[in-house]
């Protein structure tokens, strides 16, 4: 039933993202390695995405990112996130779910585990799928990237225990 229920949306996303200039949909699952993602098609996040140390995810202007229900992304501390978009060709993060049924907590959203303090523990984790991902330390001149005309939409879905 969920091979069914991806299948329908990834379909009804190729038509959103044909309307966006880009023909197809790739699905984003898992550990990713060094990438860039192009505005000639769009992109479905599936579960938990992770950017691991090391690694870039680097986002193009004009790219479309659909986060399926219980999806996130997360850049984990040592990677980057290289989202530069533009003025009239901005990137999106929105929910996967069909147009007229989007709405706030559709999906988990994005996040940016750096090295730098911050305003919680440093023991404070993100637990997906049963691992622990904590952001934070004592490296205050560290990079996680940069995001730059990018809208993240529909995301805040709460996440509970595992």
């Amino acid at each position: 039933m969920k091979n069914l229920l991806t299948t329908l949306i990834i379909t009804g996303l190729t038509a959103v993202a044909s309307a966006s200039h880009a023909t197809t949909c790739d699905t984003l699952r898992g550990t990713l390695t060094t990438r860039t993602l192009t505005a000639d098609k769009g992109y479905v996040l599936d579960g938990t995405v992770i950017v691991p140390d090391g690694e870039t995810l680097t986002i193009k202007p004009g790219v479309h990112l659909f986060g399926m229900n219980g999806s996130s992304l997360i850049i984990d501390k040592g990677a980057q996130l290289q989202a530069i978009g533009k003025a009239d060709s901005m990137i999106h993060f929105t929910s996967a779910q069909p147009v007229i049924s989007r709405t706030a907590g559709d999906w988990i959203g994005v996040a940016i585990l750096g090295k730098a303090n911050n305003n919680e523990s440093n023991n404070t984790p993100i637990i997906r799928n049963s691992t622990s991902y904590y952001g934070g330390a004592t490296i205050n001149n560290d990079n996680s990237g940069t995001l730059r005309y990018v809208s993240i939409a529909y995301a805040g879905q709460q996440v509970t225990g595992d």
